[in-house]
């Protein structure tokens, strides 16, 4: 995936994520019948609906009611979170518990039924690092086909001074801030890799590593009025 361009990635996301959904999902939730793919595999209706089925001795689906009788494609929202301190000089960056060594990331979350993208933010990284966050700003979406993500990019300001946690939900090993020279270090290729403090972030290809780039050299997150001198970086790395 790393070499897809914006389309590729989308048609690949597309695929997989229908994939995935028609092979999961055989049966009707609401009676138990075998589903039927219908319009190449967009909707799944349940078998006893169908103008062929024998339904003798049974009670109709309850899916036959109304006009919901259909199930539709899921796409899960995440939330991915580039978080600077007032100054806009320093980023939050966690780890989780399985990545690799040194491997440094932006704070993610599912979004959670009923809940808006704000709130999304606000939650994950309370629940995560223990952080209370402000100024949510809205960056861009991208479509993630592991299996059927909808990625979305945010900016939002927390205070450095405040202790970190990782303790309220146990995902994280652990989060630190980082300067705005130690990033361009690492992405520089200038720190010494043998280094205990020497880190890794994810690359141009994925959308924590276009969000960090971006505050990095001064776009949004970065200091007070470089926010409108950024680029499209999201869509050119892909």
């Amino acid at each position: 995936m790393g070499n897809f361009d914006a389309f590729e990635s989308a048609l690949f996301a597309e695929a997989r994520s229908m994939t995935d959904w028609n092979a999961r999902n055989k049966f009707c939730p609401s009676c138990g019948s075998p589903v039927y793919s219908l319009w190449a595999g967009w909707k799944l209706s349940c078998s006893s609906l169908l103008p062929w089925a024998d339904n003798t001795g049974r009670k109709p689906c309850a899916t036959a009611q109304g006009l919901h009788n259909f199930e539709h494609p899921r796409t899960d929202a995440v939330v991915v979170m580039a978080v600077t301190d007032e100054s806009g000089e320093k980023i939050l960056l966690g780890r989780n518990k399985p990545w690799p060594k040194k491997f440094w990331s932006c704070l993610s979350g599912f979004l959670e039924p009923g809940e808006s993208f704000e709130d999304a933010v606000k939650r994950e990284l309370w629940e995560e690092a223990g952080v209370r966050v402000w100024n949510v700003r809205y960056r861009t979406t991208l479509p993630w086909p592991f299996p059927s993500t909808l990625l979305t990019g945010f900016y939002a300001t927390a205070s450095s001074a405040e202790p970190l946690r990782t303790d309220l939900d146990n995902e994280l090993e652990d989060a630190r801030w980082y300067t705005r020279e130690e990033i361009l270090r690492v992405l520089n290729g200038a720190q010494d890799p043998s280094a205990e403090s020497s880190i890794n972030v994810p690359p141009p290809t994925m959308p924590a590593g276009v969000l960090i780039r971006e505050w990095a050299h001064g776009g949004e997150g970065g200091p007070p009025g470089t926010s409108g001198k950024r680029e499209d970086t999201w869509t050119k790395a892909f």
